[in-house]
């Protein structure tokens, strides 16, 4: 039905498709007519799909389809969006980027398990631990290497990111940040302990969470945004009496004003692309000798430092330049997905 030249775009239950900070009208996501007009000029036709309708469609093996995603409360509607993705790629389709990244998407959990199956020192260089029970916590506590941060699954600009210091504050933490309480059924649960000889009582804390390794005297953050062979960087110095660099724009610096360090460019461009992605937002720290990866992102990040940003970096001749922004964020995705799809196509 369709050829390799078409791209097939899957939107929302509103018609919408991707994340766009300055989106007219509010959260509405890329223009629509401005991606087919930069596709086009790649020689790739475009079509818009609902979730819905591309179950209608009888064969799908090697289809391109690049797909949005949500942020529902609850994730209701994500989770729709998971299980459509997840059968498209079991049908053959080339799902853009692949189901783990979405899958990935506001799950921390998730996402440290895929970080996990990189056999790789530039994204699996920091030591995590996730836990679907306080239980299954407790068996190990006495691995780790106080402070640590303790992260729930689920939470961006920093919301649900603690640290502990101790055993102590852990728990308390681990306590808050699991705790699943439905009256009813705790009651029925805890008469079962009487009635039911060694019956063990289900846990009351099992909303998922993780441990992650403490990069202690860090004074900032990077939020760099890739898209193919351009790199947006975004410097966010750590709030306050506070160990946390995300969701205090008072004090970012984008572009040109960023501070970079020695390397950073390097080091996002090999780690890119071990991850087989068009386009990626990944937040970096130094330690004092090496970058290590925090948290990523490959499909409906936010894109604010682009806005926020007055050049892109670009390698010219084996050195990192920069160049004025004079484009529109559909152009950057646009043009990265092309390059994506033509190196796949032709290897």
């Amino acid at each position: 039905m369709y050829s390799k030249e078409t791209i097939l775009l899957l939107t929302d239950y509103k018609g919408n498709f991707g994340s766009k900070w300055d989106a007219e009208p509010l959260r509405s996501g890329f223009d629509k007519e401005l991606l087919n007009e930069n596709f086009a000029k790649y020689g790739y036709k475009t079509v818009y799909i609902n979730f819905s309708e591309i179950q209608e469609l009888d064969d799908v093996s090697g289809y391109n389809i690049l797909y949005t995603s949500s942020e529902d409360v609850g994730y209701h509607y994500k989770s729709y969006i998971e299980d459509v993705i997840y059968s498209l790629q079991l049908k053959g389709a080339r799902v853009i980027p692949g189901y783990k990244y979405l899958k990935a998407n506001n799950n921390k959990v998730f996402m440290e398990l895929v970080r996990s199956s990189f056999n790789s020192d530039l994204i699996n260089s920091l030591k995590s631990w996730s836990f679907g029970t306080i239980e299954e916590m407790n068996r190990l506590e006495h691995e780790f290497n106080y402070p640590v941060v303790i992260k729930k699954s689920t939470g961006a600009m920093s919301k649900g990111v603690y640290l502990a210091r101790n055993e102590r504050q852990l728990k308390k933490i681990v306590k808050g940040v699991s705790e699943t309480r439905y009256l009813k059924r705790d009651i029925k649960d805890y008469l079962r302990h009487f009635l039911h000889k060694e019956y063990k009582k289900d846990s009351l804390y099992r909303n998922k969470y993780i441990i992650q390794e403490f990069i202690p005297e860090l004074n900032h953050d990077w939020k760099i945004i890739v898209y193919g062979d351009k790199i947006l960087i975004l410097t966010r110095h750590v709030k306050k009496n506070d160990f946390r660099a995300s969701g205090s724009k008072e004090n970012y610096l984008a572009g040109s004003r960023s501070k970079k360090v020695d390397g950073i460019f390097d080091f996002t461009e090999r780690a890119f692309k071990e991850f087989d992605v068009p386009n990626i937002s990944l937040d970096v720290v130094h330690d004092g000798s090496r970058f290590h990866i925090v948290e990523f992102q490959a499909v409906y990040y936010g894109t604010s430092t682009f806005n926020m940003s007055d050049v892109y970096y670009k390698k010219v001749n084996g050195e990192w330049i920069k160049e004025k922004i004079e484009c529109k964020i559909e152009d950057l995705y646009g043009e990265s997905v092309v390059r994506y799809l033509d190196n796949r196509i032709t290897c």
